[in-house]
C-alpha cells in the first residue's frame, strides 16, 4: 500500500508544480520607448491614489494624472486588473508614482477614463526615469508635428 502512495503523491506534486507554472505570466523583453508610445492608447505620469481589492475578480486602481503625453486627458483615470485569470495584469502600489503605458479595454469609448495595463509592457514605478521622460517629451512633439517612425 505504501509503495502505491509514493508514486501517486509524486504525480500530484508534479501536476501541481506544472499548474502553477502555467498560470505565471511569461513576457519577453518590454518594447522600446518609441514602440510602446506608438502602440499605447495612453501614456502618462501618475500617482496612485487608491487600490481597491474589495472585488473578488477585479483590482481597481485610481490614478491622478500628473502629465500626459498621449490620451489620458482626464485628471483621474482608473485601471482594472482581473484576478485569477490574467497573471499579466499590472498591479499598482498606493502612493507610488508610475510612467503608465495603457490601453483602453475592448469595447470602451474614448471618453471613458478606464484603462488596462499589462505587466509585459513598459509601465514602471518612477525611480530614475529622467531619460524616459525626455524621450516621451520628444516623441510627443514629433507625433504632434505629423512625423512618425
Amino acid at each position: 500500500m505504501k509503495k502505491a502512495i509514493v508514486p501517486l503523491l509524486s504525480t500530484i506534486i508534479c501536476i501541481g508544480a506544472f499548474s502553477v507554472d502555467a498560470l505565471a505570466c511569461s513576457c519577453g523583453p518590454p518594447p522600446g520607448i518609441s514602440q510602446a508610445y506608438l502602440d499605447a492608447d495612453a501614456v502618462f505620469l501618475a500617482k496612485v491614489k487608491s487600490v481597491d481589492t474589495s472585488n473578488e475578480y477585479v483590482i481597481r486602481s485610481n490614478l491622478l494624472v500628473i502629465q500626459s503625453w498621449k490620451g489620458a486627458s482626464e485628471p483621474n483615470v482608473v485601471t482594472e486588473a482581473l484576478t485569477g485569470c490574467c497573471p499579466c495584469d499590472f498591479n499598482f502600489t498606493k502612493n507610488a508614482f508610475y510612467i503608465v503605458y495603457a490601453d483602453r479595454p475592448e469595447g470602451s469609448s474614448a471618453g471613458e477614463p478606464t484603462y488596462h495595463v499589462s505587466s509585459c509592457g513598459r509601465t514602471t514605478m518612477l525611480d530614475t526615469p529622467e531619460m524616459e521622460l525626455e524621450i516621451l517629451n520628444a516623441l510627443k512633439k514629433k507625433v504632434e508635428g505629423g512625423a512618425t517612425e
